[in-house]
């Protein structure tokens, strides 16, 4: 047998497995994720989105207001930016793992309001998010930097 008959045996099998593989299907083992590319691009969106607020509270770190779960209207722990009229309300539950609430333009901050006819707000569920948690719960736990706030704002009044 010479390369050139070598050579057409393989193509020929390599043609008659494509044939069955197509007509059989594909194995289950060989079967790769679905890409979709829409929610790719929204994921991306949503990362943007949580990286700004994380850098604005980074560097605005007296604008925000970190509230603690409230057991009389059964809302999460919650981030108030007074200055921006911005609430995030995050936490777990058990249908989703992780889900943050973002509202925009909140009239009464003190209320937290979900149904205000004026606010902007957007749901933001998966691994990102809980990243974004975890991340937040960190810079807002750090002990003492709300005291400089209060030191600056004391001084500009006086």
């Amino acid at each position: 047998m010479n390369e050139a008959e070598l050579i057409i045996i393989i193509v020929i099998s390599a043609f008659v497995a494509l044939i069955c593989w197509s007509i059989v299907g594909r194995p289950k083992f060989f079967k790769l994720p679905k890409f979709d590319l829409a929610k790719h691009r929204t994921i991306k969106k949503e990362k943007d989105l949580l990286a700004d607020l994380v850098k604005d509270m980074r560097a605005n770190p007296g604008h925000w207001v970190r509230n603690g779960y409230s057991p009389v209207t059964f809302q999460g722990p919650m981030i108030v930016n007074d200055y921006s009229s911005i609430g995030i309300q995050y936490g777990e539950r058990t249908d989703t793992p992780t889900l943050v609430l973002i509202h925009f333009n909140l009239e009464n901050k003190t209320t937290f309001d979900q149904g205000d006819e004026n606010s902007i707000a957007t749901r933001i569920e998966g691994k990102h998010a809980q990243k974004f948690i975890n991340t937040v719960t960190t810079i807002m736990d750090e002990r003492g930097k709300e005291l400089d706030y209060f030191r600056s704002r004391i001084n500009e009044r006086l």
